[in-house]
């Protein structure tokens, strides 16, 4: 199991032809690194593994597994490892694979992960592009976003900056965001909680929920579904709702303008065949 001293955080570069990789980062001034094969009673896995290349050096770490040329493979011959890494909080990581899941643990600096097919866990990164097919869970992103899954589902705990989400299949979920957010689906609810920013939130089919807007402007688009908008305490409102099919249900206070202190937020709301709802939140 190879062990390197790196007393700052470190770069990452991760290739699989198929594996599963898991990052932890802590407060720690070396970095280890195991590469086992996923199945051991699999010859493609151990094989895989034992030739799996491991590079330390000028502060980056460098692991490669590749399907080997000169191995006569059958379909079910999978050539997957795993993949454990220990490293310092604030690492880098890049990582790339055919097919597989990607861990992390702890806080981690500025990511790219990109699998094939595979589920994601992060759970803390600073910018952040994300894209699999499968699903994808976030506790928290410090920085610009963009996470996509082709089929799944998506739930960010936390966006600390601008972000782009996209889902072809499946609920997109957001709990909270400090900067503008666009979430678009094909096929799926969206959901987004409390919204600093800016929000544009469409689905073809789905409902789309933002639990508590504060300032900028919401844009709340579904073909088929209902969409449901609430507002924080304190926020005025410029209203632009539209269903086709459906009913319009606005329950806030009709004033001739804000008030000098409040928040404004400019509400647009558009579904075919669905409602419309306006609360406090």
């Amino acid at each position: 199991m190879p062990s390197y001293d790196t007393p700052e955080p470190i770069a990452v570069i991760a290739e699989l032809f198929v594996g599963n990789l898991t990052v932890h980062a802590s407060d720690r001034h070396t970095t280890v690194v195991e590469v086992v094969p996923t199945d051991p009673d699999d010859d493609s896995n151990v094989r895989a593994a034992e030739q799996a290349r491991v590079e330390f050096a000028d502060g980056e770490l460098h692991i490669r597994s590749t399907r080997l040329r000169n191995w006569i493979s059958w379909s079910n011959k999978t050539w997957s490892v795993d993949v454990t890494i220990e490293l310092p909080t604030g690492s880098a990581v890049r990582s790339s694979a055919s097919m597989g899941d990607v861990v992390t643990t702890g806080t981690l600096g500025d990511c790219q992960v990109k699998s094939g097919t595979g589920r994601l866990r992060l759970e803390h990164t600073g910018a952040l592009r994300a894209r699999t097919v499968g699903d994808i869970g976030i506790g928290r992103i410090d920085g610009t976003a963009e996470v996509s899954t082709g089929s799944g589902a998506i739930r960010i705990g936390t966006l600390g900056g601008n972000a782009t989400v996209k889902n072809s299949n499946g609920t997109t979920e957001v709990d909270s965001v400090t900067g503008d957010v666009q979430v678009r689906s094909s096929n799926g609810d969206v959901s987004v909680g409390d919204a600093g920013g800016d929000v544009q939130a469409r689905t073809s089919a789905g409902s789309v929920r933002v639990a508590r807007a504060i300032r900028g402007r919401i844009d709340a688009e579904t073909g088929f579904g209902n969409v449901r908008v609430g507002l924080a305490d304190g926020t005025a409102a410029k209203l632009d709702l539209e269903t086709k099919f459906g009913r319009i249900d606005n329950t806030l206070d009709s004033t001739a303008g804000p008030a000098p202190s409040d928040e404004v937020v400019t509400v647009r709301c558009r579904t075919s065949y669905g409602d419309i709802t306006l609360r406090r939140a």
